[in-house]
């Protein structure tokens, strides 16, 4: 005898395994090295390497919170930072952070040595101000910064670079939100949120928790009890 509920076993076992995989931990290790900011709250650049996203350079993105250089900690990819202002990065942060990747960051100084110490603590700075993490914006935010004159150049004023990304974010940039190895419970487990680098557009604003599926799997019963009920009437009426 077949049994009935096997289509609907097989639905929540699928659903347990997609909560196995989502629950599944991306790492990142990240060091500070020669290419340092050099300010009060300290900054990037960092060398980030990840399970998931392989090696870059990158910045952290909320001023409240540190990490401990060498030691591997989980996160999960988000437009959103979890830490600080909690809000969605801006576009402004999205598109420098690209041009950084690329190399192709006007003003921006690549070649090691006390250039691009100054460039990477006046971009940390920059990357501070539009997420609103510092309360000095005005002196960050103005014509003798570099940065803030490529901002215009690309978005007509600073006020249009610092909107929420949200679905404009087409630039692949998103936040590593980083949490104490398996811990991805209260504030105090987290870590200083850092920026990345992901293949989709846009970048997700948040990922499901593991619970979050189940419990829709678990939703779906009634409805899987119903709708075999309602086949096997078909049949009797049928045959």
């Amino acid at each position: 005898m077949k049994n009935k509920y096997l289509p609907l076993l097989a639905v929540v076992g699928f659903a347990l395994a997609c909560a196995n995989s989502a629950s599944a931990s991306m790492t990142v290790t990240l060091t500070q090295n020669t290419h340092a900011y050099s300010g009060a709250h300290g900054g990037g650049e960092f060398k980030a390497v990840t399970s998931d996203n392989g090696t870059f350079q990158t910045f952290c993105i909320d001023v409240n919170h540190s990490f401990t250089s060498g030691k591997p900690y989980n996160y999960k990819i988000s437009q959103q930072i979890y830490t600080g202002s909690a809000n969605n990065i801006s576009i402004g942060t999205a598109w420098l952070y690209s041009q950084f990747l690329d190399g192709t960051l006007s003003g921006y100084t690549y070649t090691d040595g006390s250039g691009n110490i100054a460039s990477a603590t006046l971009l940390q700075n920059t990357f501070w101000a539009l997420e609103g993490e510092i309360s000095h914006v005005s002196s960050i935010l103005n014509t003798a910064n570099v940065f803030y004159n490529d901002l215009v150049a690309k978005f007509g004023n600073i006020t249009k670079a610092e909107k929420d990304a949200g679905a404009d974010n087409c630039y692949g940039v998103a936040v590593m939100n980083l949490y104490s190895p398996g811990k991805y419970g209260g504030p105090d487990q987290l870590a200083q949120s850092q920026l990345v680098r992901v293949s989709t557009c846009p970048p997700p604003v948040s990922v499901p928790e593991p619970s979050t599926i189940v419990a829709g799997a678990l939703l779906l019963l009634p409805l899987g009890v119903s709708a075999l009920k309602i086949l096997r009437r078909k049949q009797a009426t049928v045959s």
